[in-house]
């Protein structure tokens, strides 16, 4: 489940309609450490891709920019990554094509 905000929410399950008791329960995410990138290189088809290690579960997006400059409000979202191994992480811009250059930016929501 994705932009969940993290701590205590009330949780009701519905089966057939049929509403539970409601429970309080504690949302937690897992809070990232400092990245480790463990490879990056241009795949065959052009794109370009990239993995890091992190905390087992934790949540990031990557963001692209050609221009490491600029503000973070002008970097484009171009999504989540995903979690191939526990801890172990990867991301693919299959878009790298298109473009020249281009810098990254994880950020863990």
């Amino acid at each position: 489940m994705w932009g969940f905000p993290p701590g205590y929410a009330l949780a009701t399950v519905f089966v057939n309609g049929i509403p539970s008791t409601g429970a309080v329960v504690n949302v937690s995410v897992p809070v990232p450490t400092p990245t480790t990138l463990t490879g990056a290189r241009t795949l065959t088809n052009g794109a370009f891709q990239f993995c890091f290690t992190n905390s087992v579960g934790a949540l990031f997006g990557v963001l692209a920019a050609t221009n490491p400059a600029l503000p973070l409000s002008n970097w484009t979202p171009l999504g989540g990554v995903t979690e191939v191994a526990p801890g172990q992480f990867q991301f693919t811009d299959r878009e790298a094509t298109n473009t020249l250059r281009r810098f990254y930016r994880i950020r863990s929501p």
